[in-house]
């Protein structure tokens, strides 16, 4: 496992999400492809034609919180990244559900500190569309170099054809979009991001993982496969990414905290049982 480049950090906690879309590897979105980014025809598609056998069950489950990004986790629940906080919830149906006042629950590493994750209630009926929908499971397996994830956030897009930016200027349309990549490094010590210090991982964007955060993904979420159990499940929470001069360039990274090192806790909010899972290396 790695320390983290603290100079890598460059925008920590206020940028995040797939402003760029899969690339070759996919089969079906190419790079710059926003349309595709939006749709979940177009997720389930490309999952289908990689190999996938299970369709992608959450994508009602992202929404946004102002110009940052949320999910609801289930039982009432919205999880985020702490620097987002708590506030009004718009799914992309465009229901908007409030937070509940003094619900806003932080999380604390072993040394004390806080992490860049937070989780609020949300004011819902019964019959309402996010009532409907099935609590998140959590990974059941430990982050892996290589492992591919599914990344899916409120932010920004690409914007096409600006002369004189380095690298891929992000655009000001800010979107639920999805986008594949896979894990790149997994870090010993934990990420800070404002106040706040996080345990977790790295992806890292390429020609071949063409998958980047971007201004607004905060709070976003990361799911992977786990063809033990045949689900996707919960593995991570964007928090922080690489940036230069606006725009996302080959080798940046997108940081994420793994919300699995609060299993309990988020079970016990989640009204469901704790489950046995793999031990963090």
């Amino acid at each position: 496992m790695s320390a983290v480049p603290r100079s890598s950090l460059c925008f920590p906690a206020v940028l995040l999400f797939c402003a760029l879309l899969p690339g070759p590897a996919s089969g079906l979105i190419s790079l710059g492809d926003t349309e595709a980014s939006q749709s979940e025809n177009a997720l389930q598609e490309t999952l289908r034609r990689s190999g996938y056998p299970e369709r992608f069950p959450y994508w009602r489950h992202v929404g946004q919180i102002e110009r940052s990004t949320g999910f609801y986790l289930g039982a009432g629940c919205v999880l985020t990244a702490a620097h987002v906080g708590a506030g009004d919830f718009r799914t992309s149906d465009g229901s908007v559900y409030a937070a509940v006042r003094n619900s806003v629950r932080y999380f604390r590493n072993r040394d004390g500190s806080t992490a860049d994750l937070c989780l609020f209630r949300v004011e819902m009926l019964e019959d309402d569309p996010l009532a409907k929908l099935p609590a998140i499971p959590l990974a059941t397996l430990p982050p892996r170099r290589g492992r591919e994830l599914l990344l899916i956030g409120g932010g920004a897009s690409w914007k096409k054809g600006t002369p004189g930016k380095p690298g891929f200027p992000w655009g000001d349309d800010y979107r639920v979009r999805w986008g594949m990549n896979a894990i790149q490094e997994i870090y010993s010590v934990p990420m800070p991001t404002h106040e706040f210090s996080s345990y977790g991982f790295a992806t890292r964007f390429s020609s071949s993982r063409q998958c980047q955060a971007a201004p607004g993904d905060s709070g976003g979420a990361a799911f992977h496969y786990n063809p033990r159990e045949k689900r996707w499940e919960l593995a991570g929470v964007i928090v922080a990414v690489d940036s230069e001069f606006g725009a996302a360039s080959f080798g940046n990274q997108t940081y994420l905290a793994d919300p699995v090192l609060f299993r309990r806790d988020l079970a016990m909010e989640q009204g469901g049982r704790v489950s046995m899972f793999a031990l963090r290396p």
